[in-house]
């Protein structure tokens, strides 16, 4: 059951102890505001019973000091008092949630108490479920935002996988056409004996032979280049397709792969760490039925 404390003399409270603690309440006193404070402060209680009819205990000022802690501010509080001091609605109401008037009638406060710890229950598991809701809310929120950002991801991949495509083909014919026009270029040389100056003068000026090996090595590295990104781009389109498909028959090999190839960016030796070294040895991994997207946020993570 609930954690009760009870401020009262010690009459009432040998009273009140005994109700309660037959009802199967765990049951802590204190014969003053002072002690019941601390005690308060301690056991952290469902309930506090505060008998406002002994001259010993300021009532008023500890409830407001109750209400004024932020760890106590919703714990139920019920006043003993009699009719002549709580006989109607007073400016109170706001800082006392129940009243019992004495003489104490047993089947009345342990009514009382029923009700209060049942409400005091029913407000803590609000609060968790408003609590447990808004997480839901937040997570709902997260994954829309994430499952936006993936198709935003997946969109600009495919816009720049068009025209890197474009380059990437191309780049063959470039190739062949650099090939051709150097072997050509060397049949010249090899044919024309006896260039004019203006030949040698431009030939020795652009440093031809230099131009001819680099400019294999800029196709060539043209080419390497809009392949990573043609890589890049493939493996980011896989990553944001499996987020958004449900259980499917996915190949965890390529998962790893396309997650790396993301992360290549994240290896390099930075500022209070050394480069970070990735060895693969997938095996025969064999293709599983899983939440490929939930599996590459794994990966990622």
């Amino acid at each position: 059951m609930g954690k009760i404390l009870a401020i009262a003399d010690a009459m009432t409270l040998e009273v009140v102890q005994q109700l309660l603690s037959g009802e199967g309440h765990q049951v802590r006193v204190a014969p003053d505001a002072r002690e019941g404070m601390d005690l308060a402060r301690q056991m952290s209680p469902d309930l506090i019973i505060c008998d406002g009819t002994s001259p010993q205990i300021e009532w008023l000022e500890l409830c407001r000091l109750v209400k004024a802690d932020r760890a106590l501010a919703e714990v139920y509080f019920m006043l003993l008092a009699t009719p002549e001091q709580f006989n109607g609605p007073t400016e109170l109401d706001e800082l006392i949630d129940d009243v019992v008037l004495k003489p104490i009638v047993k089947q009345e406060l342990l009514g009382r108490v029923r009700a209060g710890w049942r409400s005091q229950s029913l407000k803590i598991e609000l609060e968790r479920s408003q609590q447990e809701l808004q997480l839901a809310r937040e997570r709902m929120l997260s994954r829309e935002k994430m499952s936006n950002l993936g198709e935003l991801v997946s969109g600009i991949a495919h816009e720049i996988n068009n025209p890197i495509t474009f380059i990437y083909s191309n780049l063959t014919h470039v190739q062949t056409y650099a090939n051709d026009l150097i072997e050509l270029l060397r049949l010249y040389q090899k044919q024309l004996l006896n260039p004019s100056p203006e030949i040698l003068e431009k030939q020795q000026d652009m440093d031809v032979e230099f131009v001819l090996d680099d400019l294999l090595k800029i196709v060539n590295s043209m080419r390497t280049g809009s392949d990573r990104i043609r890589q890049i781009i493939l493996s980011v389109q896989d990553f944001a397709r499996s987020d958004r498909s449900g259980w499917q028959l996915f190949d965890i090999s390529d998962g790893l792969e396309n997650t790396l190839l993301l992360l290549q960016h994240r290896l390099p030796a930075r500022e209070g760490r050394r480069d970070i070294k990735v060895i693969k040895d997938y095996g025969n991994l064999p293709q599983g039925e899983c939440y490929a997207g939930l599996l590459n946020q794994a990966f990622l993570n």
